[in-house]
């Protein structure tokens, strides 16, 4: 419910509600030991950091949200936190550091044959080889 509530609210651009959302829904993911919901709401507290600017916040919660994934073989979710993590780089500037995270996230797509993922992927670096 509280995942739902901070994804609303970070849609409708309330980034503050959206992150105490977050922050609540991540406590309770712990105190639960539920590892997919702590690995998701980093992802999320990730993407939100990168959207106000916070690049260190935002790289610790998607590499946080990474191991964590990694250790429960959540591959869907790697992908889509590998995606999120080469957005950062890229809106940082740290072009080099995005495309190799961006290429990764591809085969990783495509292994698993994740089209929209692959899709996502793609287009990422396609738009990244216009800018360099």
């Amino acid at each position: 419910m509280l995942l739902n509530l901070g994804t609303l609210a970070s849609d409708q651009g309330e980034n503050r509600k959206a992150y105490d959302y977050f922050q609540d829904a991540l406590k309770m993911a712990q105190k639960m030991g539920d590892r997919a919901q702590i690995s998701q709401l980093h992802g999320n507290l990730g993407a939100l950091a990168t959207k106000g600017g916070d690049y260190d916040e935002a790289k610790s919660h998607l590499q946080e949200g990474l191991t964590l994934a990694g250790d429960i073989g959540h591959r869907e979710h790697t992908i889509h936190l590998l995606i999120n993590l080469g957005a950062l780089y890229v809106e940082k500037g740290a072009l080099d550091d995005a495309r190799p995270t961006l290429e990764k996230a591809l085969r990783r797509a495509e292994k698993i044959n994740h089209k929209r993922y692959i899709s996502i992927t793609q287009k990422q670096l396609d738009d990244l080889s216009r800018r360099v």
